[in-house]
């Protein structure tokens, strides 16, 4: 800890931090730094390698002009004049050097004193001349006053002595004159300089700002690799799977406009020897496209978990006729089918089952829809159509949650979900068995409400009147659930929409689905998992609802986690 070496000062570092007290080290010059260690006024030994003064004891004039900093505002850093004594509140020194120290100042000003008598005596004559002197008459050694002799050799002295400090102070005047206009002159271009410093700084912020803004607007038209390739010049250029995927959809738009980017324009793109040579190793066979999911896998390594829940959707598309088959196949000589009833496939890298899921919403809609429009067939050979409400609305109209627009639903008023769940409820099943009689009915609308509840769980403890929205498989209510999950199945399989002979992809879906969730709950099981929230199956509950589910049927994985392990 640094304390001040002077014997009367009471700081410390610790006592004066914050109070701008600077500690000075000794001069390394043994002359000036005895001279330090006599003002110190200390009886002890001092060790000048670890000594400190603290700034009180020197005045401003000891410190160094930090012009620099002074010009830009800053705080001036205390440097000391390699000749910087301290001499301020110091200690008074002890009786002997006190006594010679007084005397000494005694003697000067006597000096002073006598020196100022002589400079007031005119000549020789008026110092010596008294009233018992005679008139002075020759001018002879004898007459003249040796002490006014003296007297006027010292006053010569003096004279002369004067007029070389007056030459010495005009000297020190301009040169002061000159050290001043000089250090303005400085201090003029120094500010010119830093005028001219933050004018540029300035300048530059302005067009990395611009740069910034056009890098920014470039990364929505060209890849990283591009504009890396811009910036840097590069002649050689290592092109990533993602670059190579979107510049193969420019050529195969037009080849002339991609030859005519790349040379005339300048914009940097693979030839088309890269484009042919990346193609030639992409496979393309019928089945899973291993290249896809290993793009794929790069892209959502480095994201969290919470984004690696992926859903693929599966949906019709062309196959050019080029396409042909093996004439030489063992089935190429008749027509046959062998149907598959199992709703997953292996994954790809790790061998775990990845099972296939309708979307809820998109069937219940369906059945919706159907029911509206033609009617259903049940397993029994009951008919359920629209006109059952007829009755009900007849008797009772204040049924506060069934309306009539229930039934005229057009347009995309059929896209919502919460007409068709308020439709197929438990609430209209039992307004239904009370005003028209029809326990069939009844039976149905409450087992689809039920099926919804299953396939949309999303509550470990769920109300006390929504019992099966609990998470499926918890003991309490599993075989509850089960039982419902194979009345549902038992339904669709003989259910028929009035008109058509089979059943409809979204009995399919419902029977998929089914299936898939007894399939995964298996799996999970071995897994230690204790139940599974349904809704978590849902797209539309995994993403936001801006965005439109385009396939009939999704996939998740078993762990949330397809493509990365």
């Amino acid at each position: 800890m640094s304390t001040c070496a002077v014997a009367t000062c009471p700081n410390y570092h610790r006592k004066t931090k914050g109070k701008g007290v600077i500690y000075h080290i000794f001069p390394v010059c043994p002359n000036w730094s005895k001279i330090w260690i006599s003002k110190c006024k200390r009886q002890d030994h001092i060790n000048v390698k670890y000594a400190r003064i603290c700034s009180d004891h020197f005045r401003p004039s000891d410190y160094m002009d930090d012009m620099k900093n002074r010009l830009l505002g800053l705080n001036q850093k205390k440097i000391l004049k390699p000749d910087a004594v301290p001499s301020v509140n110091l200690p008074l020194q002890d009786n002997g050097e006190d006594i010679s120290s007084r005397s000494e100042r005694k003697r000067k000003r006597s000096i002073l004193r006598e020196a100022k008598i002589r400079l007031k005596c005119p000549s020789p004559k008026k110092v010596c001349e008294t009233p018992s002197m005679e008139p002075f008459t020759t001018p002879t050694n004898e007459n003249i006053c040796s002490s006014c002799f003296e007297t006027q050799k010292e006053n010569a002295l003096l004279l002369e002595r004067i007029r070389f400090l007056e030459k010495e102070l005009e000297k020190t005047k301009e040169e002061t004159k000159k050290n001043q206009r000089k250090k303005k002159i400085k201090e003029m271009k120094t500010k010119a300089q830093i005028g001219r410093i933050l004018t540029e700084n300035k300048s530059l912020k302005s067009e990395v700002k611009k740069l910034s803004k056009i890098e920014e607007n470039f990364k929505n038209i060209l890849t990283a690799t591009q504009i890396n390739a811009v910036i840097e010049n590069k002649s050689k250029i290592k092109w990533t799977a993602e670059d190579i995927s979107r510049h193969l959809i420019i050529r195969s738009i037009s080849r002339r406009a991609y030859e005519y980017w790349r040379n005339q324009i300048g914009i940097p793109l693979p030839s088309a020897s890269t484009l042919k040579r990346w193609c030639s190793k992409f496979s393309c066979r019928p089945g899973m496209l291993h290249d896809v999911l290993l793009v794929m896998q790069k892209t959502f390594h480095s994201k969290p978990e919470a984004e690696r829940l992926c859903i693929l959707s599966f949906d019709e598309m062309h196959i050019d006729r080029k396409i042909c088959y093996d004439l030489e196949a063992p089935h190429s000589g008749k027509n046959w089918k062998s149907p598959q009833k199992t709703f997953f496939f292996i994954h790809p890298l790790n061998c775990r089952k990845i099972w296939a899921f309708a979307d809820p919403p998109h069937y219940f809609k369906l059945l919706r829809n159907h029911f509206l429009d033609t009617g259903l067939v049940l397993k029994d050979g009951t008919v359920l159509t629209k006109n059952i409400f007829e009755e009900v609305f007849k008797k009772d109209r204040g049924e506060y949650k069934l309306k009539p627009n229930l039934l005229t639903v057009r347009g995309n008023e059929r896209q919502k979900v919460s007409p068709a769940k308020t439709l197929f409820s438990a609430t209209t099943a039992k307004a239904l068995l009370l005003l028209t009689g029809n326990q069939r009915a009844d039976e149905f609308f409450e087992l689809v409400d039920s099926f919804f509840d299953i396939m949309n769980s999303s509550k470990l403890h769920p109300p006390s009147n929504k019992p099966l929205q609990a998470g499926y498989g918890l003991e309490k209510y599993f075989s509850q659930q089960e039982q419902i999950l194979q009345n549902m199945k038992e339904e669709m399989n003989g259910m028929r929409v009035q008109g058509k002979k089979s059943s409809l992809p979204f009995q399919k879906g419902i029977l998929i689905s089914i299936s898939s969730l007894s399939g995964l709950w298996n799996d999970l099981k071995n897994l230690k998992f204790s139940y599974i929230l349904t809704s978590r199956l849902i797209p539309l509950k995994v993403y936001p609802a801006k965005y439109e589910v385009l396939a009939d049927f999704t996939i998740i994985h078993l762990l949330l986690k397809l493509f990365i392990d």
